[in-house]
């Protein structure tokens, strides 16, 4: 080639290729021929710009058509998980990528969180992965508030080395972030990579840009919805409890509505409901749903650990929230708030979550406006409950008082029938006793030694009828409240030789030995006489019945102070300590094979003590050092006679009575007592 004609070819001022002409000669290209050309060129230059407009033309209406389908599919979502679903695959259309990723901001936490992620994989840089905003390309968008673009990884300074190396050995050569805003805060960012240096234009920046924008809009839109609709839902679950609260009385009901209601505010794996007693301040467990926990079960009792609203004495209006370390290392988070009106604390509302991070302050705040709605309806049940108890203890006083007044008219119709019969039996018992004592004291005549032995038996016999009887009486007046006391001054030691003395013949016929002891000096009590010689003879009878043939039988009488203790001691089958708590009550007799071939009421014992009572006295049962029985007891109004020295010289012996009733000092009694 000897001359060539090359010509530009012009759109607008903007030169978007050329014409190029060769020839074999020189100069082989006139002017009028260069004219020529030009003109060539011109038309061939429009031909191109109409062709490159078209182009233009048609990658915008495309770009456009693609903007809104994206808008179209992000802004009908409602759920912010349903965002992105169809996203990688329309922003594909419009911008070149080999991964793209859509990521969420915290800013009270510090960290960005991947919500999407479209394209290549990139070890560690999934779905839900989360990672510190510090030091990366996203802190460098928070303070110049414009995009980044990189078009050469391997020398971007806004990321650390170690993502770059992540990056570039993943495949990547170039990225771009445009950020997502919403009313001025810095929510997220669309994150774009390629395989290419350079391989994205301002075009594509601009495109990135309005895709970030109806992204953030969207985002924005679907939290709205998402809060507008935990409002309803809350507002939802509060009217259910307050509902609750009008309509159910019954606890469990209560508490399982707001359980349901609660579970729609705060997630939750295990819940409870405890309620406190008034009167203990004792915090129970009244309630659970959820997860089973050892050692809190409904009706147990709570103990305080640390971090509950417990001051050390008692529990508090406290909210909180708490961490739990379990023995395989997971941590559990815990919210309570407190249940009543104050000053009224009622109880808790406490919840536990698996999750290391379910509970905050918006938590707590959730919780105290359940309580707030849960308060009347708990109010209200347990104040139900409270009116059912008193009706039923109103109902069961009315029935106990009904059947108090019965008992109390059959009971006396029960000692009248008594009086009457004991009185129509003393009458026969009289004369038979008077016949049979004549009898005796004539016994010269007619009558042989069996006649004899035969009116013995009579008599012995009629004692112990008359003794019965003589019980009987006692026992009708202890019932209507007329066993009285006749107060008088005796001599102590007169009135017990009296009682043996006539208690001789009894002893005699088993061979028994009645070994006495009574004070050196004269004691002279205020007491009733009779009264006192019937307690004396009553155990004198149990000893000797339950004391073998040839036993001995003690009697001892013992005074300190203004008290005279009185003993019987026997050495007989015993009494077991099960039935020395039962000994003094009516009817009672110990249920063993000795005591049932023993005759017997189980009334004496009960009249000794109600006589002992009303002297002011005290009645007691141990058992000896060896075997058999000790009854013992002490009336008050005792105190020492006065005599004369000369006549009685000799020295007054200690008097420290036996009994455990007292703490008694260990020292002797003076002498002018």
């Amino acid at each position: 080639m000897r001359s060539f004609l090359s010509l530009p070819l012009f759109v607008g001022d903007r030169i978007v290729g050329g014409l190029h002409f060769f020839s074999m000669t020189e100069s082989g290209y006139p002017r009028h021929q260069v004219d020529l050309a030009e003109s060539v060129a011109g038309q061939i230059a429009g031909t191109i710009a109409s062709s490159l407009l078209r182009e233009v033309e048609q990658q915008t209406a495309k770009e456009n058509a693609v903007l809104a389908e994206i808008g179209r599919t992000i802004t009908s979502a409602t759920d912010v998980r349903d965002v992105f679903e169809p996203f990688g695959e329309l922003v594909g259309q419009i911008l070149p990528f080999n991964r793209l990723v859509i990521t969420l901001f915290d800013s009270k936490a510090g960290t960005a969180t991947g919500a999407y992620a479209y394209g290549w994989e990139v070890p560690g840089w999934g779905d839900g992965t989360v990672h510190e905003i510090a030091g990366t390309s996203i802190e460098t968008i928070q303070k110049t508030r414009k995009t980044l673009y990189a078009p050469d990884i391997s020398k971007d300074v806004n990321e650390p080395a170690a993502t770059r190396r992540l990056l570039t050995g993943a495949g990547f050569n170039s990225s771009l972030l445009a950020p997502l805003w919403s009313n001025g805060e810095l929510i997220g960012c669309l994150n774009i990579k390629h395989s290419e240096i350079g391989a994205y234009t301002p075009r594509s920046i601009e495109l990135a840009e309005r895709i970030a924008d109806q992204i953030a809009g969207a985002i924005a839109n679907a939290r709205l919805y998402e809060d507008l609709r935990h409002v309803a839902d809350e507002r939802r679950a509060l009217a259910a409890i307050a509902l609750a609260a009008t309509q159910n009385l019954d606890l469990d009901g209560v508490f399982a509505r707001a359980a349901d209601s609660l579970k729609k505010m705060v997630d939750y794996d295990r819940m409870s409901i405890t309620l406190l007693d008034q009167d203990d301040e004792s915090l129970r467990v009244a309630f659970t749903r959820g997860q089973r926990l050892l050692g809190f079960r409904i009706g147990d009792i709570v103990e305080p650990v640390s971090g509950d609203p417990f001051d050390g004495e008692h529990w508090t209006w406290k909210s909180g929230l708490g961490l739990i370390s379990r023995p395989d290392g997971r941590i559990q988070t815990t919210v309570q708030v407190p249940l009543g009106s104050h000053p009224r604390l009622l109880g808790y509302i406490w919840l536990r979550s698996n999750a290391a991070d379910a509970y905050d302050e918006r938590s707590i705040d959730k919780m105290e406006r359940v309580a707030t709605y849960l308060t009347p309806a708990v109010q209200n049940a347990l104040e139900h409950d409270r009116e059912m108890r008193l009706a039923q203890e109103r109902e069961r006083s009315l029935i106990l008082g009904h059947e108090n007044r019965e008992l109390q008219r059959l009971n006396e119709a029960k000692s009248r029938f008594l009086t009457t019969v004991t009185h129509e039996l003393k009458t026969p018992l009289t004369s038979i006793t008077a016949f049979t004592n004549i009898l005796l004291k004539n016994r010269v005549g007619g009558m042989t030694e069996r006649d004899l032995s035969q009116l013995v038996v009579i008599q012995r016999n009629n004692r112990r009828l008359k003794n019965l009887i003589d019980d009987l009486l006692d026992l009708s007046q202890i019932d209507q409240g007329g066993l009285s006391l006749t107060m008088s001054e005796f001599n102590a030691g007169e009135m017990l030789t009296e009682v043996l003395d006539g208690f001789r013949p009894i002893t005699d016929a088993k061979s028994q030995e009645i070994i006495s002891s009574f004070p050196s000096r004269p004691v002279s009590i205020r007491a009733d006489r009779d009264r006192l010689a019937q307690i004396m003879t009553n155990l004198l009878s149990n000893a000797s019945k339950y004391s073998p043939n040839g036993a001995e039988i003690g009697v001892s009488a013992r005074r300190w102070k203004d008290r005279l203790y009185f003993s019987v001691t026997d050495h007989g089958i015993g009494i077991s300590d099960e039935d020395r708590k039962s000994l003094f009550t009516l009817f009672f007799r110990a249920d063993n094979v000795e005591t049932r071939a023993i005759p017997g009421t189980g009334i004496g014992l009960y009249i000794a003590k109600t006589i002992i009572d009303l002297h002011g006295g005290r009645i007691e049962v141990r058992p000896p050092t060896g075997d058999g029985t000790t009854m013992g007891f002490y009336v008050p109004g005792a105190h020492n006679i006065a005599i004369d020295a000369e006549q009685h010289p000799e020295t007054l012996a200690a008097i420290i009575p036996w009994s455990r009733m007292d703490e008694l000092p260990e020292e002797q009694e003076e002498a002018t007592g």
